[in-house]
């Protein structure tokens, strides 16, 4: 937001630098187009209307049909192409940046780590079939997670559907696990942008 509150500013300050430099300007100033001879009066391109879409145009990369004659507006509107080029180039890097696909940073990337930690909840749909390969299970790995989806914290990481505990996932920011079938977890991910899978299949 700043950054673009800054561009305006710019955007307004360089406008009316460029519709007073040409004013000020004798070089500026040309004959009118009826082709007069000895003029009383000379014309000037640069009115702040005029001046206005000539910053804009710029700022659009889409040019002007005023050409500026005098030395010190040339100088003023390169200085203004070049910012806008700078603006633009670094717009356009950020928003392909922003609009790839970012790689998740994992604190976990197994099962293994999954176990050996605390910090991240975990757990599996209430009477599932996950939950009941954990529980059932003679690997000591999954008898440790058993042993924490069934303890003191089994109201909270232990759901009553897989649902509940993609939004609770979602919700956790990170800090919560879930256990489920690895089909729902493939169609799940591919839809929901904060999702993602971790480590392979249990079994």
């Amino acid at each position: 937001t700043d950054v673009y509150i800054c561009t305006l500013l710019v955007f307004v300050l360089v406008t009316l630098l460029i519709y007073v430099l040409a004013r000020f300007s004798p070089n500026q100033w040309e004959e009118p187009d009826a082709c007069e001879k000895n003029p009383e009066e000379y014309s000037n391109q640069f009115n702040f209307l005029n001046s206005f879409w000539f910053v804009l145009g710029a700022l659009m990369q889409q040019g002007s049909d005023i050409v500026p004659i005098s030395l010190c507006v040339r100088f003023a509107s390169g200085m203004w192409y070049f910012f806008a080029l700078i603006m633009i180039a670094s717009y356009t890097a950020n928003l392909a940046a922003f609009l790839t696909v970012e790689t998740l940073e994992r604190p976990i990337e197994s099962v293994e780590a999954l176990a050996a930690q605390q910090e991240i909840w975990y757990g599996a749909m209430e009477g599932g079939s996950t939950a009941g390969f954990s529980e059932n299970s003679n690997n000591d790995v999954y008898q440790t997670l058993w042993q924490f989806m069934s303890g003191v914290h089994k109201a909270e990481v232990m759901l009553e559907s897989n649902i509940d505990g993609v939004e609770k996932v979602e919700e956790a920011n990170g800090k919560y696990a879930f256990f489920m079938e690895s089909a729902s977890i493939q169609y799940l991910v591919e839809r929901r942008c904060k999702l993602s899978q971790v480590g392979g299949l249990l079994d």
